[in-house]
């Protein structure tokens, strides 16, 4: 049997980490790229289970993320996408059972409902 050892690296790194001897110990290196906004998912995984809902600047996100938002977050179809295909902005907050309740583009904020 072999064994399978599953390590995440962020997508600006530029090799996954060294395993060295573990590989030779019956381990296999398998690695999963990070979206850019699996902190984002962090951070309201994080929350209390209280928190039934948490307003969050862009700025904020940004700062979560360490990364601007594309250009695109300033239109209503960003945040509205389905979970469904390439978003993985919308699976971020969804994986961490959350949702977006409301946008105001003007004032850059979002609020998030559990659910």
């Amino acid at each position: 049997m072999r064994l399978v050892l599953w390590f995440a690296y962020s997508e600006w790194s530029k090799k996954p980490p060294h395993l060295g001897r573990l590989e030779g110990f019956g381990f296999e290196r398998k690695a999963c790229m990070l979206s850019k906004y699996t902190p984002l998912e962090n951070f309201l995984r994080a929350l209390s289970s209280a928190e039934r809902e948490v307003t969050l600047s862009f700025e904020r996100i940004e700062t979560i993320i360490k990364s601007k938002l594309p250009a695109s977050a300033n239109e209503m179809s960003w945040w509205e996408h389905e979970t469904e295909g390439n978003h993985v902005n919308a699976r971020a907050w969804a994986k961490a059972g959350w949702r977006v309740d409301k946008v105001h583009l003007r004032e850059e904020w979002v609020r998030f409902v559990k659910g």
